[in-house]
């Protein structure tokens, strides 16, 4: 299975954590989409989904 993450999602330590046998393989892009910052965590911290962008030439990468 491939995983795509953002932010501290992308530390190989803490995806280990829940999933031991976790491997890096690459940097990826999502071409079209846009980080969309609409959720709000327990902590207060804002969280984000990679939502389709509307405009081809957006791209997020993880």
């Amino acid at each position: 299975m491939l995983y795509f993450a953002y932010g501290s999602n992308m530390s190989t330590p803490r995806l280990r954590r829940r999933v031991s046998r976790a491997v890096p393989v690459a940097t990826a892009r999502l071409p079209g989409c846009r980080l969309a910052f609409h959720k709000l965590g327990a902590d207060g911290s804002g969280k984000c989904d990679a939502c389709p962008a509307g405009r081809a030439e957006e791209v997020v990468w993880g």
